[in-house]
């Protein structure tokens, strides 16, 4: 059986019937050249625009089939995928279960070390606002820790060490009955002083220009000295056994406590 194959005859037909148009009798002197020429332009404007949609519609024929094709492949390499993952939790679950808890302990952790590192810094912070109440010997030797723990490029763990240090040699102090002679600031003047620090809370001082007597403890803000007569004679005393100029004897020294 054969089979016949017939072109598309639409725009030959088509330009047949234009040019046949074109030449009517009726505008042949004047306006057929005019006529022609346009009508020749829009058919071959209207036969390029034909094949530039079949050359469109071939294009996306073919681009479907490989978008249809790679969507196929893909579908596939999720299915092997998503199959391998559900198989790979079944086999390793309970090293999927351990992450898990260990993931879960190092939330814990580090939340526990915020906080920790919270309450560090809040202790550097008093630590430093309660430096005016120490002893004035005292607050003298730390000033370097002080400095130390403002510093704002130094890491918290080197500034904490500072801290434990600083607090070490204040709880040192705090045991200790200390002798000095050194300057301090008393009624906005200074003066020379022989000094005998009982711990943090207590002192007791003696000019030694003016034989004058004090004692001094932590005020609310700051160190505080305050005049007192009898403490002369007795610093007198206190300093001469210290000296070793003296036999020891009993001292009665005033206590205040607040």
């Amino acid at each position: 059986m054969r089979t016949y194959c017939f072109p598309n005859v639409a725009p030959i037909l088509l330009v047949g019937l234009i040019l046949t148009v074109s030449v009517s009798p009726t505008t042949a002197k004047n306006d057929a050249p005019s006529e022609m020429n346009t009508l020749h332009d829009s058919v071959r404007k209207w036969i390029d625009v034909r094949k530039e949609d079949e050359k469109l519609k071939s294009d996306w024929e073919w681009q479907k089939n490989v978008l249809e094709n790679t969507k196929l492949s893909l579908e596939k390499q999720i299915n092997n995928s998503t199959t391998e993952l559900t198989q790979f939790k079944s086999e390793h679950s309970e090293q999927i279960e351990t992450l898990q808890k260990l993931q879960t302990q190092n939330d814990e952790f580090d939340q526990v070390l915020q906080v920790s590192e919270s309450q560090i810094e809040s202790q550097m912070q008093q630590f430093l606002e309660f430096r005016e109440r120490f002893p004035p010997r005292l607050k003298k030797a730390l000033e370097l820790s002080f400095a130390t723990l403002e510093d704002p490029e130094l890491t918290l763990n080197d500034r904490l060490q500072v801290l434990v240090t600083a607090m070490g040699r204040v709880s040192q102090f705090n045991h200790l009955i200390t002798y000095s002679e050194e300057l301090v600031e008393i009624q906005d003047k200074s003066r020379l002083m022989a000094v005998l620090y009982w711990g943090l809370g207590q002192a007791y001082a003696l000019d030694l220009s003016t034989n004058e007597g004090f004692m001094g403890k932590p005020g609310p803000q700051e160190w505080k000295w305050t005049e007192s007569k009898p403490i002369a004679s007795k610093m007198k005393t206190l300093i001469a056994i210290f000296r070793e100029e003296s036999d020891p004897v009993y001292v009665e020294l005033p206590i205040t406590i607040d």
